[in-house]
């Protein structure tokens, strides 16, 4: 294949033309000298930022078909971003052309069929938020900030992943415009072939502007904030290892070692979720980990099932260096977490600046992927 261009290798006259074929007071297209560029490239990881030559934040299909036909004819190094959530960078790009579907991000529920229609641009948040209103939810991500496009044509798991599987198992149907600049309706029983398609190489055929979700009964749930000091690390490793062999479909765990405010000292912090609305289920649950003594800090809260992807607001908001990396974990090799701890304690003492830096697992059930 021939090498992607930049902007800046493009006849000046052709990139005008293009920028002036959209309305502006509707549909923004901006370049390094436009107000609002430096924020239309900012991304969940500053490590992802990149320096792109056109942002076109679409506010149609029609936008969609241009900016996918403008790229194609030009060669151009092409990508989108909806949450910008990707920590490799996928979502940006050095010197070409980004479609910032952002401003794409209407949310209705069918309730009759359990279906839930969000444009390509929405984030998680917004659709946890409308479906709640029916009592109804879909796999989304464990932070709402994380926008649907790349989640769901990469897979996507979440809290519900052990009962109702991957995110991409959840989509029904989509609105697409492929390479060619043709818009296509996707489901099992039209276009299917790329149905299957997007459903398993998703980025690859074509920039979605509508997904269709399969949606669930959703009730409240309860989940709990445990933190324990340093010395209860093992513990925690064991009894974590001892809730994994016994598990079940309706609950899981996130580990976390990070410094717990204000002094800032090593911890070990649990998020534990249990998808019934009732703390006495949720006690028995997670009876094991109470085990491990005395928490430095609880707290246990039933809530509204939207508000559980919001808990780690703080910590995974936009800024600073992240990276995201997946593996099944299926048991805690003691020696491995320690190891992990002690790196984590040895790079924070002497990076300050690194003090709110935290690794986390999430240890969802891989039943339902594989």
């Amino acid at each position: 294949y021939p090498q992607k261009k930049l902007i800046k290798d493009i006849d000046p006259n052709e990139v005008q033309k293009f920028k002036e074929s959209f309305d502006n007071n509707i549909t923004k297209v901006l370049t390094e000298v436009d107000e609002g560029y430096e924020e239309s490239i900012t991304r969940w990881a500053d490590n992802s930022i990149r320096k792109a030559g056109i942002v076109v934040q679409a506010t149609c299909l029609n936008d969609i078909v241009k900016t996918v036909n403008f790229a194609n004819k030009n060669n151009l190094d092409f990508a989108v971003c909806c949450g910008g959530h990707s920590t490799s960078g996928s979502s940006s790009s050095e010197g070409g052309i980004v479609l910032n579907m952002r401003k794409l991000n209407k949310v209705r529920v069918d309730t009759e069929k359990k279906l839930i229609y969000a444009q390509g641009g929405a984030l998680f948040g917004e659709v946890d938020s409308e479906a709640w209103k029916y009592g109804l939810a879909t796999v989304g991500g464990i932070v709402h900030l994380t926008g649907i496009g790349g989640l769901s044509l990469g897979g996507g798991f979440g809290y519900l992943t052990s009962k109702h599987g991957l995110t991409v198992d959840n989509v029904m149907g989509a609105t697409i415009v492929t390479a060619d600049g043709e818009v296509r309706e996707l489901s099992a029983n039209k276009n299917e072939d790329l149905f299957w398609a997007i459903r398993g190489c998703g980025i690859n055929f074509g920039v979605v502007y509508e997904f269709i979700f399969k949606a669930h009964e959703q009730k409240e749930i309860v989940v709990g904030l445990l933190a324990f000091p340093a010395e209860k690390l093992d513990s925690a490793v064991e009894a974590t290892n001892t809730w994994l062999r016994n598990r079940g479909i309706d609950e899981n765990i996130t580990f976390i070692i990070n410094r717990l405010p204000p002094e800032n000292k090593p911890t070990i912090k649990l998020v534990l979720f249990s998808n019934d609305p009732s703390e006495q289920v949720f006690r028995k649950t997670f009876s094991i980990i109470y085990e491990c003594g005395e928490p430095i800090y609880e707290k246990v809260e039933r809530m509204p099932y939207p508000k559980l992807n919001m808990l780690l607001d703080e910590s995974s908001n936009y800024g600073i260096r992240k990276a995201v990396l997946s593996a099944q974990v299926d048991h805690f090799n003691i020696s491995s977490v320690r190891e992990a701890y002690d790196s984590f304690v040895n790079f924070t003492n002497e990076n300050p600046e690194a003090t709110y830096s935290f690794i986390a697992i999430d240890l969802i059930d891989g039943k339902k992927i594989a």
